[in-house]
């Protein structure tokens, strides 16, 4: 493949990349925004008394249903209609509230008088209830997509390809400026502090504060009419539970009825305290309730919250997270990474053996990259999936959710792939030395524990590597170039992979290994086996060579 040929085709590749992240903001802020503006545009829809007709038999047994269609009758300018719609269809809505508004209207008798809006263009169209906005947030969310997606594509198309740039700044790219890598630390972690900060008000903290200020309201005695605990199946089979309660209660001689336990979100797997609830419900001969005094019609049960409260609280392990993130970016930028962000492996990485030689140690541990991938994976996943199980949200949110959770699943493939890669056969690499001189030789050894049959292919290779780190301007820039590449030993005979020796002479013309504050020169021995449909050998061995 030619210059021209690859360097497009990577260009492709990364428009296309691109291309997906701005496609999904394109589509969701779309779909948000629609939704935004019809629930705006009921604002102005005309307020008109109407008087609810009760809700048939047949619906009776459908009061677990999402959407809940409450009959009501009302007259707009000389004619009467008949609708049964609670809020806007085709909109969205957090913490469920357009179903709880449908249960506390369907329970109300029929002849109840209330107030519906009716659309002035189109006047046999209302609604009961107006949709709040607090949704709004969910635009954020998306626009991130969006603005990522856009600025990568106007990204890949100006770049330069490599051969057209001048040598000096060949091996330099965006991660390589440690300004560039802490602007994208900082970005990652103020969405990830958004995402947790807007979780924990929506599930947690919004209904603890509910729940203190029912404290407060007005105690008064009700009549139970049903309690019972509710289970939903999810679609992996999993089972969750809820609290379903009925009762009725009269303020200022005003009948109503309510539908509310308390104020947690969402349900769990927690079972027992659920029934054992239910159970006290039931044995209480004068059960109270409490009720807003600004709006009666608001009621709860219990104005304690639950036992799985505290789950509301997870999402902010997410604000600390990106909090950290974006506080020590500068500092995780430079730890993290040599000067050209990449990583850079120590020198004199050697354990001196007993019976003679020195056994090189690899730069990365499998093992550590293993437990690292798990517990991000983990720690990603449990925030994701508490999020998604536990809100209440319509599917269009969930369905933006997903993405996280797709990103969820990729790490847990990719902590799969690690941990399949512990099962590789495992090199030991000895030296005679412990370092080497210019010009001068070294003999290494290797050995492999395990079933090398797998590796179909095996190559060791020698590399040096030099990084300048210097100032353009404000800016700091850093050039990493590759002035050594050898290949020491290549093979496909599987009787000689799994253990030999080979001789490593180092360039009397090139450079010692080498470590200031703005340079290094860094030598290694890279070890690379193949193994079909499985994780490969890849490892490196960091060597130190000494000056002539």
């Amino acid at each position: 493949m030619n210059t021209n040929t690859g360097t497009k085709l990577g260009k492709g590749c990364g428009v296309l990349f691109f291309s997906v992240f701005a496609m999904f903001g394109v589509f969701f802020t779309a779909m948000m925004g629609k939704s935004m503006l019809k629930d705006w545009e009921t604002r102005s829809w005309v307020a008109t008394p109407a008087v609810l007709l009760g809700v048939s038999p047949k619906l009776e047994k459908e009061r677990d249903s999402s959407r809940e269609p409450v009959p009501f009758r009302y007259t707009y300018e000389g004619h009467t209609y008949t609708q049964d719609t609670v809020t806007l269809k085709g909109t969205m809505s957090v913490n469920g509230k357009s179903s709880d508004s449908g249960r506390r209207l369907r329970n109300m008798p029929a002849g109840t008088k209330v107030t519906c809006y009716v659309n002035p263009a189109k006047p046999d169209e209302a609604v009961l209830e107006l949709r709040s906005l607090g949704y709004a947030w969910f635009l954020l969310l998306p626009g991130v997509f969006l603005l990522v997606g856009v600025g990568g594509v106007i990204g890949v198309i100006r770049a330069k390809p490599a051969h057209l740039q001048p040598a000096s700044e060949r091996h330099r790219g965006w991660r390589s400026n440690p300004n560039n890598s802490t602007l994208g630390l900082r970005i990652f972690g103020s969405i990830f502090a958004l995402i947790g900060g807007v979780a924990t008000w929506f599930i947690g903290v919004k209904p603890m504060l509910a729940a203190r200020a029912a404290e407060h309201w007005q105690e008064v005695p009700c009549k139970l009419e049903s309690a019972r605990v509710t289970n939903h199946r999810g679609g992996k089979g999993g089972t969750t539970y809820s609290i379903s309660v009925t009762y009725r209660y009269e303020v200022s001689g005003q009948k109503y009825v309510g539908d509310r336990y308390s104020f947690s979100t969402g349900s769990s797997s927690s079972y027992d305290w659920r029934e054992q609830a239910v159970r006290e419900l039931k044995r209480d001969p004068h059960p109270v309730c409490y009720v807003n005094p600004d709006d009666p019609n608001d009621a709860v049960l219990s104005p304690k919250l639950g036992n799985d409260a505290w789950f509301g609280l997870i999402p902010l392990v997410f604000v600390i997270v990106g909090i950290g993130i974006f506080l020590g970016a500068s500092k995780m930028s430079r730890a993290r990474s040599g000067p050209s962000g990449i990583p850079v492996p120590q020198p004199q990485q050697v354990v001196s053996l007993a019976h003679g030689g020195y056994e090189l140690k690899p730069s990365a541990s499998p093992k550590a990259a293993c437990v690292g991938m798990g517990c991000f994976a983990l720690f990603w996943n449990g925030i994701v999936w508490t999020i998604f199980l536990q809100a209440d949200a319509p599917l269009p949110v969930r369905l933006f959710l997903m993405i996280f959770v797709l990103v969820g699943l990729g790490l847990i493939g990719g902590f799969g792939y690690f941990i399949l890669a512990l099962f590789n056969p495992k090199p030991t690499l000895i030296a005679n030395e412990h370092s080497v001189a210019l010009g001068r030789s070294i003999k290494l050894q290797w050995r492999f524990s395990g079933n090398t049959a797998r590796i179909s292919q095996l190559a060791i290779t020698l590399t040096g590597k030099e990084s300048a780190t210097y100032r353009r301007g404000t800016n700091t820039t850093t050039d990493t170039s590759l002035f050594v590449h050898q290949t020491l030993f290549e093979t496909r005979e599987r009787t000689n992979i799994s253990a030999g020796e080979v001789t490593v002479t180092i360039p009397a013309d090139s450079m010692h290994s080498f470590e200031a504050s703005n340079n290094k020169i860094i030598w290694a021995v890279k070890l690379h086996g193949d193994i079909a449909k499985w994780p490969d050998v890849n490892l490196e061995f960091p060597i130190t060579v000494l000056p002539l």
